[in-house]
């Protein structure tokens, strides 16, 4: 009878556990965060076929980096549709819950000439502030999205390239209360010539609202026009990017970075200036006085390797900058001053590893 008796007690207290099990497993999807975005296929009499899809989890406990908890994709024998995250294709994606920003890169191929539908259904994403949208890069069309519901997005592809690209569509969403108090910041542009290349570089922090980068090219300073776009990555942290430009001609070239924010706005960097037609070998600084503690360092068919800088004030004070890597036959580099550096007259010494030595003296307002 005593065992017969314990036996009852532990079915029923096993009987509660696995309740509160199931409550706490309900709770918990209940409030889970996710993302799926599926792709149909549309017959002629309007009939959809799920073809293949993606799932996203958010979730803190998750990292923003590719490891063990996303899913790699395999391909599929018809059409595929996965993400694209660090070079890798995924059919599982794990992050962090959504702060101020985050984009999905969507990756399609295998698609065929016909008519799809992509169902973006997300859960529980909705917060104060927090829209989202899908990108269509072919035909430069965003629509809104649902944060916790449904969303329906037909497209067709075609025989032109654009339609069947496979980063043709990205799902974006932003904090807009958050993303306006904190606008783009430029830290550097600079410019590296060989022959008839340039490379451009630039260096951005807080592109949380930015929707992409525009490569803008003059040969008089004034009039721009933009030669290249890049998507930017997203982060709130400091970000470099670079980007070749082939084929320019001999002569004198205007650059400068414009950011296209998700509202339109456009903030732009610094002008940047190089000159592929210098044969001589020197070192010069423009502008002459330094405005805004930033100036830009132009190196011509100089030795390739570490340059170290320091500015000298009439007190005999020294401060040391952060040293330049000149890597090209021509290099236009910004440099922005510590804010120790007060207005005045300094000489500025620049030392290559050979002990190439270049003094100049220059005004700093």
């Amino acid at each position: 009878m005593k065992n017969k008796y314990l036996f009852k007690v532990m079915l029923k207290c096993s009987g509660l556990f696995l309740l509160l099990l199931f409550v706490q497993l309900s709770v918990k999807s209940q409030l889970s965060q996710n993302m799926r975005v599926n792709l149909y296929r549309i017959n002629g009499a309007g009939v959809t076929t799920l073809m293949d899809g993606n799932l996203t989890d958010y979730d803190d406990s998750y990292s923003n980096e590719v490891d063990m908890m996303d899913a790699w994709k395999m391909n599929n024998f018809g059409e595929n549709f996965g993400i694209r995250r660090s070079e890798i294709n995924l059919v599982v994606e794990r992050r962090q819950k959504i702060s101020y920003t985050d984009t999905t890169f969507l990756r399609m191929w295998n698609m065929q000439k016909t008519t799809y539908q992509l169902r973006i259904v997300t859960k529980n994403l909705n917060s104060p502030g927090l829209t989202g949208y899908i990108e269509d890069s072919y035909l430069n069309h965003s629509m809104a999205i649902g944060l916790n519901d449904t969303s329906f997005y037909p497209f067709t592809v075609n025989y032109d390239a654009g339609s069947f690209a496979l980063n043709r569509f990205r799902v974006i969403f932003l904090n807009n209360v958050i993303a306006a108090a904190l606008p783009v910041r430029f830290t550097g542009i600079s410019l590296f010539g060989n022959n008839n290349d340039i490379r451009v570089n630039w260096k951005v922090e807080n592109e949380l609202s930015i929707h992409s980068y525009h490569i803008e090219h003059s040969v008089n300073g004034r009039d721009f026009e933009v030669l290249k776009n890049t998507t930017p990555v997203g982060t709130e942290t400091s970000k470099m990017y670079s980007d070749k430009i082939p084929g320019m001609k001999p002569g004198k070239h205007f650059f400068r970075i414009s950011a296209e924010s998700l509202n339109g706005k456009f903030d732009y960097s610094s002008v940047a200036i190089i000159n592929t037609t210098i044969k001589n070998t020197g070192i010069s600084v423009y502008p002459n006085p330094v405005l805004n503690k930033t100036m830009q360092m132009h190196s011509a068919n100089l030795k390739p390797g570490t340059y170290a800088l320091e500015m000298i004030n009439n007190l005999g004070q020294r401060y040391e900058l952060d040293p330049i890597l000149i890597s090209n036959i021509q290099s236009v580099q910004e440099i922005r001053l510590p804010d120790i550096i007060r207005p005045g007259i300094y000489r500025l010494r620049i030392t290559g590893a050979d002990q190439y030595l270049f003094v100049q003296t220059i005004s700093v307002y």
